[in-house]
């Protein structure tokens, strides 16, 4: 018979056809789900290729060429409980009777879901529904697997350009395998410190990355494919898989722009830097609020020959400032006046600071801020 001809020849071809030498690797489309009483068709939206697979693991596959031609579902006299199949599904199963008396008439109704088509080591991966796969083989059987089969991998991963400047933003984009989750990490070349962690990314998509203002170095982005190993786990505790990495190259305006090792500590109201190029402390209150304020300047030799003031009495609450800031802040009143206590103890950081006309213009403090200053006044704020 003619029908069983066609079948047959489908049969032949199923390797073929799902494999073919442009075949993409991790490929992610819309798919619909048809669950049948012996049975479930699936179609996938990239070629509308229709799959069916019978419970008793054949498989068999239809071209949108095979059926698009064809009558619509033909087929009438639904039982109780049961559903009549439309579209593809419909010609499809009502116009062969042999795929009839193989699934039997649907029990559910036709889902839409994202599907992912893998080749690996041969076959193709159909996963559906909460990680759960399914395997066709060039022998025109296929069978179901609690997850995807082969070993999870980082498929790919890129980045919408070749070099960013601090503060600009870009897009990574990935795409994995047999992982839950994926985590992103970007580290600081320059200072070879983590600077941004995100562990909650869907397995495959895109993100906007935001370059941090106070780069030193390079960024340097690296992937993990991660897995919860129970349900409530928290990040530390995921299982990490496998990895890919990239740098991308931070470019800076050489002639501006500098990197030097300096120290900050923060106050009630302001903040001291100290850069180690010119052993220059600089003082930055808070006159404005919160949002800027006068920028005083105390080159070395307006301190390096003080020694600390040790009766000026700190709260059990705050710290006393040491090295060059205690010097400066015991020394100077108006430097207290305008300052008050630290409320923390000073600590190293690499400052990038920008100047002009041999001004500095602008620090890129470590919390990722970034304080400019404008003359003559002297008055910066945050920007």
């Amino acid at each position: 018979m003619r029908k069983m001809s066609v079948l047959s020849g489908i049969v032949m071809l199923l390797w073929v056809v799902i494999v073919p030498a442009t075949a993409q690797v991790g490929l992610d489309i819309y798919g619909t789900v048809q669950r049948f009483e012996r049975g479930l068709m699936l179609w996938r939206s990239d070629t509308a290729m229709i799959w069916v697979l019978a419970d008793n693991q054949q498989a068999f596959q239809f071209a949108a060429s095979d059926y698009t031609s064809l009558r619509d579902n033909p087929i009438f006299g639904t039982p109780p409980s049961r559903l009549r199949p439309i579209f593809g599904f419909g010609k499809v199963w009502g116009n062969n009777r042999q795929i009839r008396d193989l699934i039997g008439w649907p029990v559910r109704g036709e889902i839409g879901y994202p599907m992912s088509i893998r080749q690996y080591r041969g076959p193709s991966y159909l996963v559906v529904f909460n990680q759960s796969a399914y395997q066709i083989s060039a022998d025109g059987t296929w069978e179901a697997a609690a997850e995807p089969i082969g070993r999870p991998e980082i498929i790919g991963f890129g980045i919408d350009r070749t070099s960013a400047a601090p503060g600009d933003t870009v897009t990574l984009f990935w795409q994995t395998w047999g992982v839950d989750l994926v985590m992103i990490e970007l580290y600081d070349t320059g200072r070879n410190i983590q600077t941004a962690f995100i562990p909650d990314f869907a397995p495959n998509g895109e993100a906007v990355f935001p370059i941090p203002t106070n780069m030193t170095g390079d960024a340097h982005f690296v992937i993990w494919g991660t897995r919860k190993p129970f349900p409530n786990a928290i990040p530390p505790e995921y299982e990490r898989l496998t990895s890919s990495e990239l740098t991308l190259s931070i470019q800076r305006d050489v002639e501006a722009e500098m990197i030097v090792e300096a120290a900050y500590e923060k106050f009630e109201r302001g903040f001291m830097i100290w850069r180690s190029d010119n052993n220059t402390i600089y003082i930055f209150s808070n006159l404005n609020g919160d949002s800027g304020g006068q920028v005083n300047t105390y080159p070395e030799r307006a301190y390096i020959a003080l020694t600390d003031n040790l009766s000026i009495f700190v709260p059990s609450l705050y710290s006393r400032p040491v090295n060059g800031f205690g010097l400066v802040w015991s020394n100077y009143p108006e430097v207290r006046d305008q300052l008050g206590y630290a409320t923390a103890s000073e600590y190293g950081f690499s400052l990038i600071v920008r100047e002009d006309d041999g001004m500095p213009t602008r620090f890129d403090l470590p919390d990722g801020s970034r304080a400019t200053v404008a003359y003559p006044e002297a008055l910066w704020r945050f920007s």
